[in-house]
């Protein structure tokens, strides 16, 4: 009751949104209880990644790479730009870049990049969701955008992904 206005990009984000309204007005318990009825995962656990893990554990567990990980976690709807990113870590984004590149081995960029595609993965495999929802969910900013990365990263698209998986999974004979 403070007069703010929120909003929501997705409905997935609107679910989110929900959560962090239950959990400042009606505690934890509550907040996390709703979660588990609704079968989300958005808790700590559920913001590691396969992605996350292996750059962590590429980076030999480096405090920096750890906490710009975390930061580009939390900030997969909208992404921040390096800059951005580098300031709420308290370094140049030069010495972000080396860091990541002799860290991690690879760019915070593309870091930043593939887990925004495994969290397309994740909602095409898991939900329902519409393509265009998934886009605004992983903050591509337009479906030829998420479907360019994506196949770069899986070699199909992902509309294509999406059927192949469930066509695999329905007995046969049975709409996939």
């Amino acid at each position: 009751a403070s007069g703010r206005i929120s909003t929501a990009i997705s409905s997935f984000a609107a679910l989110r949104l929900l959560v962090d309204f239950l959990r400042t007005d009606r505690g934890p318990f509550i907040a996390d209880a709703v979660c588990d009825y609704l079968g989300l995962a958005l808790g700590p656990a559920a913001e590691q990644s396969k992605v996350s893990l292996q750059l962590r554990q590429a980076a030999g567990g480096d405090a920096l790479v750890v906490k710009i990980l975390d930061l580009m976690q939390r900030n997969i709807e909208e992404p921040l730009l390096i800059r951005d990113i580098a300031q709420q870590a308290g370094v140049s984004p030069r010495k972000l870049e080396r860091r990541f590149q002799q860290k991690a081995r690879t760019s915070p960029l593309t870091a930043y990049r593939k887990l925004r595609i495994e969290k397309a993965r994740q909602l095409l495999l898991h939900t329902t969701l519409p393509l265009a929802e998934i886009v605004a969910a992983t903050g591509f900013g337009s479906r030829s955008n998420l479907t360019e990365w994506f196949k770069r990263e899986y070699k199909t698209s992902p509309q294509a992904f999406r059927k192949q998986y469930y066509a695999d999974r329905s007995p046969a004979g049975s709409p996939a």
